[in-house]
């Protein structure tokens, strides 16, 4: 279905309906204030029934001739009062006898013919028996609409129950007339306002099809295109933010595939953050199997290092597969001190610098962070790690950490080949190596410092290289603000 016979279409049902439901909810009040009305009218008419009905009966009481007594009787028996009620003559009160039912307590007609009706209503019958005020009922009966007031009347201490019947069924024909007419004039207005609304539309979207064309060659590649700015306000700018987007796909479109082809192969080189808690893991697993005369103490100590670099491995590879695909880690924060992250370390990252004679020195007030443990353990194994690759045998490593105020500065320096300034700005690129045979002798892929970044990050930190080519390589991490607890 084409544009236009959609907007058709939508316009059509959305004015007709708008438009119908409007025209029906005011010709529903309307007839909800013409039945209010009448049902007020008939209690007016029912208590001026009422009172005619009750001064007749006080007439008879006191005409005494009428019964051939030479007193007045106190009341008038039952008989006599419903003899009354059958006799008294409305006509004179401009009130038609057919609307008029009185029935006893034993729901015995007195007067009336529209029992039938009554019959019908047996539970609003009830209802006035039960009740001393006005009730009302709107009743079907024979394809008709009555409307039925009933009151309990007491006359010479019985109760008698009145009951006005007025039919109301032209009200409900002229009622259900308008309905249709209107539904029948809503159609045809809002048919007339969806042909014109359709034609303004499609003046309006005339110039859609020059730009539909012009994006879907976009799409296809032709990202040197541009669209004229012409025609209204709205499809200037419209066209105008489609030439930002091309010009920007145009000039971006190299670097997103370099990064979406980095991205893939970030993924292929994750074993790269495996191997440091895999280095310990096989080298305490090889003292193990060596080393003929174990204790039992360090059989434990190093049975227990191998379970928590196995352990750390587990968490490790779920946490940086969710920092290098989604950016949205979920961190597990909790308070540890710098003693405990430093002593792990060492413990993990021993074989490897003992293989290659590298010392590691450390210095440390001992301060407590907020950090999530197993990737800032990552984050410290990578400098460590970096620092060794960039260092010879003999030389030192210096892992250190002092707080300034509620700042704390986190260290990591090396005496290696060190840096130049445009080899710090491109470390922290994934896959970039300084020195890339050495690296790759070393088991390196360039994700090392990558990666700590996205750690630095996401735990609000900042992360700083000081490097000099020759001299060694100092990487610095600022915990600020939240970041920082408390001295252990």
């Amino acid at each position: 279905m084409k544009l236009w016979q959609k907007v058709f279409l939508v316009s059509l049902v959305f004015i007709v309906l708008a438009v119908d439901m409007t025209a029906v909810m005011v010709v529903q009040i309307n007839f909800s204030t013409i039945i209010n009305r009448e049902k007020q009218q008939a209690i007016t008419k029912q208590e001026y029934i009422e009172k005619i009905l009750s001064s007749s009966i006080v007439n008879k009481r006191l005409n005494g001739d009428a019964y051939h007594v030479q007193e007045k009787p106190l009341f008038l028996n039952q008989e006599q009062v419903e003899s009354t009620l059958r006799n008294i003559e409305l006509k004179p009160y401009n009130i038609d006898n057919s609307d008029i039912m009185i029935l006893n307590d034993q729901d015995e007609v007195i007067r009336g013919e529209s029992l039938n009706i009554l019959k019908q209503a047996s539970k609003f019958v009830e209802t006035v028996k039960n009740q001393q005020n006005y009730s009302s009922l709107i009743e079907e009966y024979n394809h008709k609409s009555y409307l039925i007031t009933g009151s309990s009347l007491n006359l010479e201490s019985k109760n008698y129950h009145l009951y006005t019947i007025i039919d109301i069924s032209l009200l409900y024909e002229q009622y259900y007339n308008q309905h249709l007419l209107i539904q029948g004039v809503a159609f045809i207005f809002a048919s007339v306002l969806s042909i014109i609304l359709l034609m303004i539309t499609l003046k309006l979207l005339n110039p859609l099809k020059t730009l539909n064309q012009s994006i879907l060659k976009i799409a296809h590649g032709q990202y040197y295109l541009r669209l004229p700015e012409e025609g209204t306000v709205e499809f200037k700018e419209l066209a105008s933010n489609i030439n930002i987007m091309a010009e920007s796909i145009e000039r971006d479109a190299n670097k997103i595939q370099e990064l979406a082809d980095n991205r893939k192969e970030f993924i292929h080189y994750l074993a790269h953050e495996m191997k440091t808690p895999l280095t310990s893991v096989l080298g305490f697993a090889d003292i193990l199997r060596v080393k003929k005369d174990v204790n039992e103490k360090e059989r434990r100590e190093y049975s227990n290092i191998i379970f928590k670099e196995a352990k750390r491995l587990q968490s490790l590879s779920t946490k940086l597969l969710e920092l290098v695909t989604t950016d949205q880690t979920v961190l597990e924060l909790e308070n540890i001190s710098i003693k405990e992250l430093f002593e792990d370390v060492q413990k993990s990252i021993s074989p490897i610098l003992d293989k290659n004679h590298i010392a590691l020195l450390v210095n440390y007030e001992d301060v407590s962070l907020c950090v999530d443990k197993t990737l800032f353990k990552s984050l410290l194994y990578n400098l460590v790690d970096n620092a060794m690759k960039a260092s010879k045998e003999g030389q030192e490593i210096l892992l250190e950490a002092h707080q300034k105020k509620d700042v704390i500065e986190i260290k990591v320096c090396d005496q290696g080949i060190g840096m130049s300034q445009d080899q710090i700005e491109k470390v922290v690129e994934p896959f970039y190596m300084v020195d890339k045979s050495r690296s790759r002798q070393s088991g390196g892929a360039g994700l090392g410092l990558a990666l700590c970044v996205e750690i630095v990050k996401v735990h609000g930190a900042e992360l700083l290289i000081e490097s000099e080519l020759g001299k060694g390589t100092c990487v610095i991490i600022r915990m600020k603000g939240e970041s920082v607890i408390e001295n252990v």
